[in-house]
């Protein structure tokens, strides 16, 4: 098996690694966002924001014997059964157009967004029960499982393809000092309605496979026949159905010391998905229009975690681009994941 990031065979140790780190939840998560916004000063103490977003949000929670299944197979499991029981698969796409106020004053600045939402694609796997059993010698191998399946309708597809509608909210309170500012908030307080054309279906079964051996010149081996299970799915209710987004609380703290910055962040997303995160960013000045930064932290869907950034700035125009998880990069045999950010501002 090849890795797909690093076009490297997956060698023993690699998955020796990967398997002593599995836990009896093994979170993976995606998250992506493209935005593009506007912002207008209506007064000196008032401003405006409009902008159009691209999101997605995949997540799964893996039990531990689907994790050592999918990384070695199921020939350690000889005689044993793979308990797949409570974990979840998940993945959402959607678009969001935001409008949000601010208002300076005091020293305190608050800020209070609205998104109308368009859902593009949602689909949902919970296994319920999910076993296999291989016998000891290989002669056969059985299976129970339930698994249920939330899905929109897929007859439109594509960028903006309208399959359900919702609402999204967020709001922060900030206070600035002579040489320090704390930031409290709440974001992604929202939903998306999918429409009556969505289903849910479900996959009830037990059953036993019988393999037959394959020689072919020299060498033989196990074929086992496996139907399509997919297709098995049984619709058990058709209509419209709610997903949350996974909110999320946060708190941040920054102060300054001669040309360098300390911040401290927090947050907490209310989801099964994700651990509190934890964050502390040092950045620095090295130039009078050039800023470099580098932090360390803990928690979202993985572990512990460092990042790389600069900023370059100007009275107009203000670029930021950051590496998270680098990590990943530098041990790749040892850890991985990666998460990049390019934000351009130009101030009209």
């Amino acid at each position: 098996m090849k890795g797909i990031a690093y076009g490297e065979f997956l060698t023993d140790e690699i998955v020796d690694k990967a398997s002593s780190r599995s836990r009896a939840q093994n979170r993976l998560g995606l998250s992506t966002m493209a935005e593009f916004g506007l912002e207008s000063e209506l007064s000196e103490e008032l401003r405006v924001y409009l902008g159009l977003a691209d999101r997605s949000l995949g997540h799964a929670v893996l039990s531990t014997d689907l994790n050592q299944f999918l990384l070695r197979g199921n020939s350690q499991f000889a005689g044993d059964t793979i308990y797949a029981d409570q974990s979840s698969l998940s993945f959402t796409r959607f678009q969001e157009f935001k409008i949000g106020v601010f208002r300076e004053k005091a020293g305190f600045t608050m800020a209070v967004f609205a998104s109308l939402l368009n859902g593009e694609l949602q689909q949902s796997y919970r296994i319920k029960t999910g076993r296999l059993y291989t016998d000891p010698v290989g002669a056969s191998m059985s299976y129970d499982l339930d698994i249920e399946r939330y899905q929109n309708d897929t007859l439109q597809q594509g960028f903006l393809a309208p399959n359900g509608i919702g609402m999204n909210f967020g709001f922060f309170l900030q206070k600035k000092n002579s040489n320090s500012k704390w930031t409290i908030g709440v974001q992604d307080l929202g939903w998306i309605n999918w429409k009556d054309s969505s289903f849910v279906s479900r996959y009830v079964g037990a059953d036993v496979w019988e393999p037959t051996l394959v020689r072919v010149g020299q060498s033989s081996g196990i074929q086992v026949n496996l139907q399509d299970s997919i297709r098995r799915f049984e619709t058990v209710g058709q209509g419209s159905y709610n997903s949350l987004l996974p909110t999320q609380l946060f708190a941040a703290i920054e102060w300054t010391v001669a040309k360098s910055q300390h911040q401290v962040f927090a947050n907490w997303r209310l989801s099964q998905y994700y651990l509190p995160w934890l964050q502390y960013r040092y950045q620095f000045r090295v130039h009078k229009n050039i800023a470099a930064y580098a932090q360390i932290g803990s928690g979202g869907i993985g572990n512990l975690f460092s990042g790389l950034g600069a900023r370059v700035f100007s009275s107009r125009i203000q670029a930021d681009i950051a590496l998270t998880n680098v990590e990943g990069l530098l041990l790749p045999k040892s850890t991985s994941g990666l998460g990049a950010a390019i934000q351009l501002k130009y101030r009209l």
